[in-house]
């Protein structure tokens, strides 16, 4: 497809948006996480406190994923840019527009384990 113009403005808005709600599902998956990690690591404290004999232990909880770096590039990119339009291939429209970054999947993915937001999204995108 042919690339488009879109208007300045609007494309920050949503730029905006995008960033918004990405960085609420990062900020509930972080809060998800350090729960996580906190479980498992006061259930390894008890097992070690009941058990004489010693125990193997080992705690992985995967971090959850945060790309508000690439809203902001982007949103600053525009600040800079001059003119009211803005010419988007369809690469960047995907991005920009539709939220569908190459790292999405993954983001959602990682995160539906903190996050009930991303877990929602995820599931979703599964249909």
């Amino acid at each position: 497809m042919r690339p488009i113009k879109v208007h300045k403005n609007q494309l920050q808005q949503k730029l905006e948006q995008n960033r918004t709600e990405h960085q609420k599902i990062f900020e509930e998956a972080i809060v998800g996480y350090r729960d996580e990690a906190i479980r498992q690591l006061e259930s390894h404290i008890e097992r070690i406190k009941a058990n004489s004999k010693v125990v193997r232990i080992s705690v992985y909880v995967t971090p959850p994923e945060d790309h508000t770096d690439d809203y902001d590039a982007a949103i600053e990119m525009l600040k800079w840019a001059t003119g009211t339009d803005i010419e988007l291939d369809e690469a960047s429209f995907r991005h920009f527009v539709l939220n569908d970054w190459e790292w999405t999947r993954s983001f959602l993915s990682t995160n539906s384990a903190y996050s009930m937001s991303a877990r929602a999204l995820y599931t979703e995108d599964d249909d």
